[in-house]
């Protein structure tokens, strides 16, 4: 009994590393790196005013002064 038990496990076992390793032909690389020149650290000051919204451009009002983060 402890025989298959033994042969079960590493027949399991070999299975399991199977299904987990990646295929030969999978090639791993780092995403590239590509400098926009844009600080990200970077915020502007947006005035208060109108702004058109949405897709039938209603305009709204922005009482307030606000500042948003310079992205690309």
């Amino acid at each position: 009994m402890k025989k298959y038990i033994l042969i079960l496990s590493i027949a399991l076992f070999s299975i399991w590393i199977s299904c987990a390793s990646e295929p030969a032909d999978v090639v791993r690389t780092s995403v590239p790196y590509i400098d926009t020149g844009v600080n990200s650290e970077t915020w502007v000051k947006i005035p208060a005013g109108e702004f058109l919204k949405g897709q039938h451009e209603y305009r709204t009002p922005i009482d307030y002064d606000y500042e948003i983060m310079v992205t690309d």
